[in-house]
């Protein structure tokens, strides 16, 4: 296989992943430390839900977890063209940084520390509106283009290709984590579906500002997930891209659409 093809399952990940990342509203949120994200984990699933297709035929043989950087760090510089896609990526640990993003996406908080993607440009912008309320500005929205846009070019069976060869890493990492009999993919496809469950709501959404940053005025839109959340920031024309990607990727995966009415 050609570096350059093996790349787009890469990048298309990565992609995916970044456009459902927190970046709390105007805040600096200290990251807790590695073994603090593992230990809020919930228990581990005894068994397989959801096996995994044999990686595509004539896939690559895999480094080490540990060198598996190098990998990552040499396909960016052949492939990319465009250095300002390039900066997205943090490709030190890269796929240790995905494993705990995706298991902490749908807790109260995600650790910034271990993000794969840099942040947004730019500050998050609110308009005042009144009572001493503000709304989501819609030109914060433009600050996650880049990362949805990559999200929504990059084939879904591509992605899962990449991801199914590089499975072993993957799963190394999340035993890890903390979950020496757990399955890293029937964790995704759970926060798939958590993900999925986000509910879509009429904008402009509605913040109160207090001495941290801004919050949800709706309590019940504050109490959701750090994932879940991100999909009503980053505004509903991009949650709909990241949604199908999601739902695609689910169905490529298992063979089968998200379970009406889950509530993982």
């Amino acid at each position: 296989m050609k570096n350059r093809t093996l790349w787009v399952y890469v990048i298309g990940l990565a992609a995916v992943v970044a456009v459902i990342l927190y970046f709390r509203f105007g805040t600096e949120e200290k990251p807790p430390p590695a073994k603090e994200a593992a230990a809020s984990a919930p228990a581990a699933q005894p068994s397989r839900l959801h096996p995994l297709a044999p990686p595509p035929e004539g896939f690559p043989p895999l480094p080490a977890l540990n060198e598996s950087d190098g990998l990552v760090q040499e396909l960016l510089g052949k492939l990319l063209d465009r250095q300002k896609d390039l900066k997205l990526f943090i490709t030190e640990n890269f796929i240790r940084r995905i494993v705990v993003t995706v298991d902490n996406l749908p807790k109260p908080r995600l650790p910034r520390k271990y993000l794969p993607v840099r942040s947004p440009r730019g500050k998050f912008l609110a308009r005042e509106g009144t009572s001493q309320t503000f709304t989501i500005d819609q030109k914060n929205y433009r600050r996650y283009s880049p990362y949805v846009t990559l999200a929504e070019h990059f084939d879904t069976e591509k992605i899962v290709a990449f991801y199914t060869g590089l499975y072993p890493l993957f799963q190394e990492a999340y035993r890890e984590l903390g979950y020496p009999d757990g399955y890293f993919n029937d964790r995704l496809i759970e926060v798939i579906d958590h993900l999925l469950k986000a509910p879509e709501v009429s904008e402009p959404v509605v913040l109160t500002k207090s001495v941290v940053g801004y919050t949800f005025e709706d309590p019940k839109l504050e109490a959701l997930s750090s994932g879940q959340k991100i999909l009503l920031r980053i505004g509903a024309s991009n949650a709909s891209v990241v949604r199908q990607k999601l739902g695609d990727i689910r169905n490529a995966l298992t063979g089968q659409a998200p379970v009406a009415g889950a509530t993982h």
